[in-house]
């Protein structure tokens, strides 16, 4: 009888602590079964939802459960719980909504007499689906699992950071975020603040004890999760949006017109947590900042970690801009150079990145695909490069915070490599995994973990990879034995893979919630834990 989810201890190297990996699926992991029984369908194909590429389509989808939501802006935000079904019904489908996605309800099935009964791994996009065989759900792949979607795709979101404390594991989350939109029109964008809280954890049938104590829910999980959500209007559509770490009330956008616009968005934000006093200051819908002199759109942007208030963007037009901040806390403001930008890449620039602790330093990468490093102090050149950093497009980087001299980089070619900075050559990753089937379209460090990385792709994947781990003796032999099929050609670094989501286009870790994972794509947005973080 097959088990419903697959964990395999993989042995860390560095800390000599397991953790176990598992491969999933929406909402939970998928592993292939045969069934004798009956036959089930086949998975239905899930309409594309993308937002570019959809102008002007609705992107909401009915609700799987019933949620308090307050809302005072005219955006349409659905959530959708990450509770499961009571009653396990054998080869039922189970659709989530007017999104197209589905999942398969977990199933026991029996095997033939005299025939041994071996766990086989569902690989998305290397797997087919006979017409005997069904998708197994299990609910203890999720820690915590919650999605929603929005009257508009948003392409891109940033965690905003808040004062509930650092390192945060009990039930039930809370959290905050800001999104931007890509409507059918120019004039119907928006700056969307939000606030998730009562993100109870997965409901579990089967009855097992969670051993982590300070995980435990301290209410009813049956509890339904509050949303409110607060807008601000936006000019044209929303390329990118980044919160400032040392002023998360202070947000940057790239505009599809070819803006950089900065909003002080700290009235809206202190509004999700109640009605403002009164005397209060008034919300306003007018950036404090903005910047034309790119003269064209972009998606590259980044705040400073090590130098509050420094921003760096960069456009289609291969040109990189820095805002100086002008040092005025009651009225920010900011100085750019648009005459003299940094200048080196000879095509579009993807992706920039501060260094996590100095000042000056900063890293891009491009569709040239070179990824280059450079000084602020030096604006006509680069200080390091790999010129052919990958066979195709680099779309993203990462920069390790907690291990300042590795960088990641992910590609069109469906790679993402990890870079050590003190030997930046090419040719030279101290880590090379191809293991998505499409182009990269996020990477991002864990802020508490230095050796964890998620990555999502264009064809609907996020993988969670630990570099630390390494191949387990005891895998091997059940492998090599017949217990496990299906996963003797994955990378033993590989640690969980969630799914469900179409045209996924950003993921970040929450920098205060441990193990906690947003993601962001045409139908919607996920927020979960998977087991093993």
């Amino acid at each position: 009888m097959p088990n419903a989810c697959l964990q395999l201890l993989r042995h860390k190297v560095i800390s000599k602590e397991t953790k176990s990996r598992a491969v999933s699926s929406h909402p939970a992991a998928m592993q292939l079964a045969s069934s004798n029984k009956k036959k089930s369908s086949k998975r239905k194909p899930v309409e594309d939802g993308s937002g570019s590429g959809s102008q002007g389509k609705r992107h909401t989808a009915d609700v799987l459960a019933g949620a308090k939501h307050s809302n005072t802006s005219a955006t349409d935000i659905r959530y959708e719980d990450g509770g499961f079904p009571d009653v396990i019904v054998e080869d039922e489908v189970v659709n989530s909504g007017g999104n197209g996605s589905e999942f398969a309800v977990p199933q026991k099935v029996p095997a033939k007499d005299g025939e041994n009964s071996a766990t086989r791994v569902y690989r998305p996009g290397r797997d087919t689906m006979e017409e005997d065989e069904t998708l197994d759900f299990d609910p203890t792949a999720y820690k915590l699992y919650h999605s929603m979607t929005t009257q508009w795709p948003c392409l891109t979101f940033d965690v905003i950071r808040d004062r509930l404390g650092v390192g945060r594991k009990r039930f039930p989350v809370t959290l905050y975020m800001a999104a931007g939109t890509q409507a059918d029109k120019a004039e119907n964008n928006e700056i969307i603040l939000m606030k998730l809280s009562d993100l109870h954890k997965v409901q579990r049938d089967y009855g097992e004890d969670d051993e982590e104590e300070d995980d435990e829910d301290s209410d009813d999980l049956d509890e339904d999760p509050i949303l409110v959500s607060k807008s601000i209007k936006h000019i044209g559509g929303v390329n990118r949006l980044r919160s400032m770490p040392q002023s998360p009330n202070i947000i940057s956008t790239w505009s599809d017109t070819g803006t950089v616009y900065i909003y002080d968005a700290d009235v809206q934000i202190k509004s999700l947590d109640g009605p403002a006093l009164p005397g209060s200051k008034p919300p306003s819908q007018t950036p404090i900042f903005s910047f034309e002199g790119h003269g064209q759109e972009g998606y590259a942007m980044d705040w400073s970690k090590a130098h509050p208030g420094r921003l760096i963007t960069g456009d289609c037009n291969r040109n990189i801009h820095l805002f100086e901040p002008l040092g005025n806390a009651n009225a920010p403001s900011w100085s750019v150079n648009g005459s003299t930008p940094f200048s080196g890449h000879t095509a579009s620039v993807e992706d920039l990145q501060w260094s996590p602790t100095e000042k000056t330093v900063f890293a891009s990468c491009s569709i040239d695909r070179s990824v280059r490093i450079w000084d602020t102090r030096q604006r006509d050149k680069c200080q390091l490069s790999v010129l052919e950093a990958h066979e195709k497009d680099v779309n993203v980087i990462s920069w390790n915070s907690l291990v300042g001299f590795l960088l990641a980089s992910g590609g069109d070619d469906g790679a993402f490599k990890v870079w050590d900075l003190r030997n930046f050559k090419r040719d030279t990753p101290v880590a090379h995994f191809k293991y998505h089937l499409a182009p990269i379209t996020s990477v991002e460090w864990s802020p508490t973990e230095d050796s964890v990385i998620a990555v999502s792709g264009a064809d609907d994947q996020v993988s969670i990879w630990d570099m630390s781990l390494e191949e387990d003796r005891e895998e091997q032999g059940m492998i090599q034995s017949g217990k496990i099929e299906g996963i003797d050609d994955l990378p033993p670094q590989l640690l969980f893979v969630h799914q469900g989501q179409r045209d996924i286009k950003e993921i970040h870790f929450h920098p205060q919630v441990p193990g906690v994972i947003l993601s962001t794509a045409g139908d919607g947005f996920n927020v979960f834990r998977s087991c093993n973080m």
